[in-house]
C-alpha cells in the first residue's frame, strides 16, 4: 500500500483526537505549528526538551498493523 493512502491520528495527552486523516494534509501542519515551542528548537529548552513542540501529543498510524515498519514521524514534517 502506498503511503499516500496512510492515515494518521494526532491525539493529545488526554486522549482527545486532534486530527484523523492523511499524514500529508495541511491540517497536520496547522496542528503542529500551534504546538510549536517559542524556544526556536533549543536543545536546552526545559519546556519542550529540545523537540520544538510544547504540546503533549502523540501521532500514530490509524492502522498500525499495515505500517510496514515505518515510523509515522518520518512521514510528517515534525
Amino acid at each position: 500500500m502506498s503511503f499516500k493512502d496512510k492515515d494518521i491520528i494526532i491525539q493529545c495527552w488526554s486522549g482527545k483526537q486532534l486530527y484523523i486523516g492523511p499524514y500529508d494534509s495541511s491540517e497536520v501542519d496547522i496542528i503542529l505549528e500551534s504546538n510549536r515551542c517559542d524556544c526556536d528548537d533549543s536543545p536546552d529548552c526545559e519546556q519542550c526538551d529540545g523537540t520544538g513542540y510544547a504540546g503533549d501529543f502523540h501521532i500514530f498510524w490509524v492502522d498500525e498493523s499495515d505500517k510496514d515498519g515505518c515510523n509515522v514521524y518520518e512521514y510528517i514534517d515534525y
